[in-house]
């Protein structure tokens, strides 16, 4: 059985370990077989995963960083 991630829980990683979570869940998404739960999952991950990714590439930063 797979872990879906929600959002919320995603937002306290660092983009390191987001990255690293990215590249699991192709693998999972990689290993699963069509109209799976497991493939489902994969699929949600990847989806707030990179949400999540996209949120912080968005965000302005303080002068000087």
């Amino acid at each position: 059985m797979s872990t879906v991630y929600s959002t919320s829980a995603l937002q306290s990683l660092s983009n390191l370990q987001l990255r690293g979570l990215l590249c699991k869940a192709r693998y999972d998404l990689n290993c699963s077989t069509p109209g799976s739960f497991e493939r489902r999952d994969a699929l949600i991950n990847l989806e707030n995963i990179r949400r999540i990714l996209a949120h912080r590439l968005m965000r302005p930063r303080p002068p000087g960083c």
